[in-house]
């Protein structure tokens, strides 16, 4: 939680945070982690990824 506090800090904010630890998704524990994150929308494509920093952008 605190990564994502670093990151996201005002309403306005955008940004992306990227765990490229695979336990997250093959071990059993890594459910209790991502749980305790903020509601956000995730995703394992890279593309989907650069194109919502990209829309960020522009706005």
């Amino acid at each position: 939680k605190q990564g994502v506090g670093r990151l996201i800090r005002d309403v306005d904010d955008r940004g992306v945070l990227v765990i490229c630890d695979n336990r997250l998704v093959m071990r059993p524990y890594g459910a209790t982690f991502i749980a305790s994150l903020p509601p956000a929308p995730r995703t394992r494509d890279i593309d989907r990824a650069v194109r919502f920093l990209a829309a960020s952008q522009t706005q």
